[in-house]
């Protein structure tokens, strides 16, 4: 079958003259499989996901199970960064879970009690129904990124990219959007996730891409984190590997 995702010498210029964002990006991700995006600050992991996505300018070839995106939207699941959000919108979780069900419920139709009952059935994975009828912005931070992630999965999709879905987030919240995004893997989907935490990218990925601007290094974790590509992409002295 074809990739779920796969990029070739993908760049991204936000000003001609300034250095590339991301260059050259060659990438194919495995099919049912948890897959960290990886890299310093600056390395250009969210520009990777919003240029896949057709979110902002890039150049080179992106497809999804081998096709371009338009054709593939309805599998595909994008889960943005918290701090890209207007927080004080006045919009209930459960509205927010809601939104994720628009592409059943078509554009300006009406929400109808089963598809808020469906939203809430959603909710209810990440633990957040009793929270159904909050304003997201009286959330905690773990909580909003719970109900976000609410919405994702109310996609439905094949394949989630998600922008660091873990950051800023209780323990309690992190174990749950883990168990979610490992049973997520075990249904066959396959998951490309931001994720800063370099210590922690062994206990539940499978792959990883590690990025400086350019691709360093893809596949299974070990090989990724090892001390040679780490402090290529680091720009530090080699020390020990990391998995």
């Amino acid at each position: 079958m074809p990739s779920p995702l796969s990029v070739s010498n993908l760049s991204v210029h936000y000003r001609l003259q300034d250095e590339p964002a991301l260059s050259g990006i060659d990438f194919e991700a495995k099919q049912s499989s948890l897959i960290a995006v990886i890299g310093p600050n600056g390395a250009g992991k969210s520009t990777f996901l919003k240029a896949a996505m057709g979110l902002i300018p890039c150049t080179g070839e992106v497809k999804f199970f081998g096709e371009k995106l338009d054709s593939q939207r309805n599998k595909i699941a994008y889960m943005p960064q918290r701090s890209s959000v207007d927080w004080d919108f006045p919009i209930s979780a459960l509205d927010v879970a809601a939104m994720g069900l628009y592409g059943q419920i078509g554009f300006m139709r009406r929400v109808k009690k089963e598809h808020k009952d469906k939203a809430l059935s959603y909710l209810e994975q990440v633990g957040m129904a009793d929270y159904a009828g909050r304003q997201i912005g009286q959330l905690s931070g773990g909580q909003q990124q719970r109900v976000f992630l609410a919405r994702t999965l109310a996609q439905n999709a094949e394949l989630y990219l998600m922008d660091e879905p873990l950051s800023g987030v209780d323990m309690a919240s992190e174990k749950i959007i883990i168990d979610i995004l490992i049973a997520l893997k075990k249904q066959g989907k396959t998951i490309l996730v931001v994720h800063h935490d370099l210590q922690s990218v062994g206990s539940f990925f499978d792959e990883a891409l590690l990025l400086n601007r350019t691709k360093i290094s893809e596949g299974p974790i070990k090989t990724v984190l090892s001390a040679g590509n780490l402090a290529r992409a680091y720009k530090m002295p080699v020390i020990a590997d990391v998995a």
